[in-house]
């Protein structure tokens, strides 16, 4: 697995900065803490602005856990963090080949085929945290999604999707 260097590595350990507020206030969106945005927003509404906010069209949030806007507001956790990802291909003539270069370069958990893509369940270490909208955007657009890019073009894979998976940490 390619790791991340010290800069990257500092920037997943700055404090958190968000805040807690009743109701949202617009221009705190952005770093009020996610139970508080998804209470009042919804699922769907905060999938949409945070995948809005993403650089690379091949990268795409999604929630980890089922019953979302429950499991956040009443859930017992200590932060959200992005800890395991999906990675998309569209199925490669040479499975195998593809499946060692990838190898080669990522921390590949596990893999499920169909008759059209490959998925690569992949882990980019020890996650850094996805409390706010601000922190999560950040950290794939700054942190995480670089690594894929390089990686994947270090093989010379370039259709892909990747999927960043939001999970509870505890």
């Amino acid at each position: 697995m390619k790791s991340l260097n010290s800069r990257q590595e500092s920037t997943i350990a700055l404090p958190k900065k968000y805040k807690y507020l009743y109701p949202i206030d617009a221009s705190q969106q952005e770093t009020t803490f996610l139970p508080e945005v998804v209470s009042k927003l919804g699922k769907r509404n905060l999938l949409k602005l945070l995948n809005n906010k993403l650089d690379n069209s091949r990268f795409e949030v999604q929630f980890g856990f089922k019953h979302v806007k429950r499991t956040l507001t009443e859930g017992e956790f200590t932060d959200l963090a992005l800890f395991h990802h999906k990675l998309i291909l569209p199925k490669p003539k040479h499975v195998l080949a593809t499946t060692a270069a990838i190898e080669k370069v990522l921390d590949v958990d596990g893999i499920v085929e169909d008759e059209l893509t490959i998925t690569y369940d992949v882990y980019l270490g020890e996650g850094p945290f996805a409390n706010t909208i601000s922190e999560t955007v950040s950290n794939i657009n700054h942190v995480l999604g670089p690594v894929v890019e390089n990686s994947m073009q270090q093989i010379g894979v370039t259709d892909y999707k990747l999927i960043f998976i939001i999970s509870l940490a505890y």
